[in-house]
């Protein structure tokens, strides 16, 4: 079959050509309708990793890669419209990270089954800054030039029968795979490649035949004299409704040898542990400079892996811990595995306690660090000092140890710590793999086992529970942790890890969970508006229903006001210089204020606060007594006593008005003391 014939079916849209869109200056990927990646090409993969930090696995959905929520919901509108039928083409300039621009075609059409049933969409990202001859022509069909010059290997087979396949068309890039200088034609494709399983490749190419729908699987096969790995990308060639020719796209061609295996190996599962680590995995060249950070910075240090690569890891460093933070090049020349605790600050300017560890690569010419959070253990034996109690709880649960195993010396070493970990006397006690796991509980051995064992295979760090017998059988919990340290040949040449025991953290957790929600439920089902404020801020950190009910606002509002806010203007001088000093306030204040309601309404109230420790701070736990209609009903006793004493100190007659229990004057006018001629003072005493 010539040349001018495969022309034809390109033009003739025979094949799909938007698989294809595979050239190095193109990103290409296909998803489904529940936006799952189903194949993508290597510059995809490698422009997510090399840019933006991220990972890809075949079946994850592409809305959960890390991009700002604008560029994901635009790119969801994109395939959504895709999904109803339509092709999106869009041309848009955007500007690269040194600060120069490049245009860029976008494009996603959707992805159709023979009956043009829509199963999902194509998506690409080509660079058209410059031209190129590579690129489809108006029609989006690619010339055989094009094929022919193909990144990848490309064939064109004739199924004639069973084990028949006549091979009609190879490009460059087959023709050199296979070291082939005199011809294909009249060929079976097998004098060229040989299949490790022959039977599965003959039912495969014939079920394509008959389904005329196109499939990507992975085998091993031989070309030439080598033994490879390949991805078979197989597109069937329609005429008339029949599959006539298969198009062949071999692709992802690595030799299987021992070092190549190894490397695949540990980058898959460097992939995953910068995926999936809760601490933060990165890397360091020789200036400080992060290369690579894992996703776990985030949720650490507030920030996105995309933000923090390119900076300098001294930037984000407390200022109080600066000066006693080595440089990258103090860790090469003490020639040792390096470890340190030190202050970081978080996006939002919080300090995050850190426990770091690097081992610098002289190869590769960066340091492998892992950075663990330990602010919330230092709060815990922080809060646990203000009693002794408290403290020699603290003391039991947070026991730690740590151990090493050095594969050279088949030597597993414990730290004094850790012999006190798993109670046991160190005199007595000779640490061994057996030994350990003789601790450990039948249930959780299997787990346990399968852990090391995945780390002494592959390194994957690992951070676990699992349980333990000790002395008298007691059950304790212990948390540990665990990494490798590996040779410039990448083999693992030692694990390492700590192990502490949080069986007591866990009780006390327990225990501070009903404490609170004790104190839930008194503070929030009290009768008498209640609220808490910091004393430093003024700032209303908490409040019951009563207290929303009597001010009128609502949870989220009140607790955006101060003290000062719930004051007329009048009155806010007052509350800041009462509240200057504790001394000026006082540790119990009690006293009657001028309240202002949401609607501007003017209320009395009588305030009764305590200064108390809340969640670290020092604040007022305030009882709030509505008494304006108390102070208006004093208020209309005192003006009618006065009334009547105004009335009667006017009439031309005397009067004087007894209480009935004593006999006595309360009430008498100056006529009434006139007539007697007695100071009325004196009169009062008498009946």
């Amino acid at each position: 079959m010539s040349n001018e014939h495969y022309l034809n079916f390109f033009n003739l849209g025979c094949i799909d050509t938007e698989l294809f869109y595979l050239e190095i200056n193109t990103l290409f990927w296909v998803i489904d309708l529940d936006f799952k990646i189903l194949k993508f090409n290597s510059a995809f993969e490698d422009v997510l990793f090399d840019v933006h930090s991220m990972t890809l696995l075949q079946g994850e959905s592409v809305l959960d890669l890390n991009f700002d929520a604008d560029l994901k919901k635009k790119w969801e509108q994109y395939y959504v419209r895709a999904f109803k039928g339509e092709e999106v083409v869009v041309e848009e300039t955007i500007a690269t990270e040194i600060q120069k621009t490049h245009k860029q075609k976008i494009c996603i059409k959707p992805l159709r089954k023979l009956n043009g049933s829509i199963i999902g969409a194509y998506c690409s990202v080509q660079d058209i800054s410059a031209d190129t001859d590579l690129l489809p022509n108006e029609n989006n069909n690619f010339s055989l030039d094009h094929v022919a010059n193909y990144g990848e290997a490309v064939i064109i087979i004739e199924p004639l029968g069973c084990s028949n396949y006549n091979l009609v068309y190879a490009n460059k890039k087959f023709l050199k795979l296979a070291r082939i200088e005199d011809g294909i034609e009249g060929k079976n494709l097998f004098n060229f490649i040989i299949p490790t399983d022959e039977k599965a490749v003959y039912e495969k190419i014939n079920d394509i035949v008959q389904n005329c729908e196109s499939a990507v699987w992975q085998t091993k096969l031989q070309i030439g004299s080598c033994l490879e790995n390949a991805m078979f990308t197989a597109i069937p060639v329609i005429v008339e409704q029949k599959c006539t020719h298969i198009l062949f796209i071999i692709s992802k061609l690595f030799s299987q040898t021992k070092k190549v295996a190894v490397l695949e190996n540990n980058k898959h599962v460097f992939y995953k542990a910068l995926q999936f680590s809760n601490d933060i995995i990165f890397t360091l060249n020789e200036l400080g400079v992060f290369i690579l950070v894992s996703d776990a910075v985030l949720h650490i240090l507030g920030y996105q892996p995309q933000e923090i690569s390119g900076t300098n890891f001294i930037d984000y460093v407390h200022e109080s811990d600066i000066e006693n933070t080595k440089s990258v090049a103090q860790i090469i020349e003490m020639g040792t595995n390096y470890s340190c605790e030190s202050k970081y600050l978080h996006k939002n300017g919080n300090i995050v306690n850190m426990l770091w560890s690097a081992t610098w690569d002289a190869d590769e010419k960066l340091m492998y660090c892992i950075g663990r959070n330990i602010t919330e253990y230092k709060k815990i034996i922080t809060k646990t000092q203000d009693t002794q109690n408290l403290l020699n709880e603290a003391q039991r649960f947070s026991k730690m140890g740590s151990w090493n195993f050095d594969f050279k010396e088949n030597l597993l070493s414990w730290s004094d710590a850790l012999y006190d970990v798993f109670e046991t006397d160190k005199s007595l006690f000779t640490p061994s793999y057996t030994a350990f796991l003789s601790f450990v509980i039948d249930e959780d051995q299997h787990f346990v086992r399968q852990t090391i064992k995945k780390c002494a295979t592959d390194g994957a760090a690992f951070t676990i529970s699992y349980r333990i017998n000790v002395g008298d059988k007691t059950k304790r919990i212990i948390d540990a942790f665990g990494s490798s340290e590996k040779d410039a040949d990448g083999n693992i040449i030692r694990l390492f890890g700590t192990a502490q025991d949080i069986t007591e953290r866990r009780k006390i957790a327990r225990l501070l969970e009903k404490s609170n929600q004790k104190y839930e439920y008194l503070f929030q089902n009290n009768p008498m508006p209640l609220y808490i404020f910091d004393f430093e801020t003024l700032q209303i950190i908490d409040c019951n229903i009563e207290a929303l009910l009597l001010y009128g606002y609502d949870r989220e509002a009140f607790l955006k006001l101060t003290i000062v806010d719930i004051r007329p203007e009048e009155d806010r001088k007052l509350i800041l210089d009462a509240t200057s000093s504790i001394e000026k306030y006082g540790t119990i204040h009690k006293k009657n204020w001028r309240h202002q309601k949401r609607n501007g309404d003017l209320f009395f109230v009588e305030v009764t606060g305590h200064l108390i420790e809340y969640e670290g701070k020092k604040c007022s736990f305030v009882l709030i007594s509505d008494i304006t209609e108390k102070l208006k009903l004093e208020k209309k006793e005192k003006e009618h006593t006065q009334f009547i004493e105004t009335t009667l100190e006017n009439l031309p007659i005397g009067i004087a008005v007894n209480t009935i229990e004593e006999g006595t004057a309360t009430i008498m006018n100056q006529k009434f003391s006139d007539i007697y001629g007695w100071p009325k003072e004196i009169l009062a005493d008498y009946n």
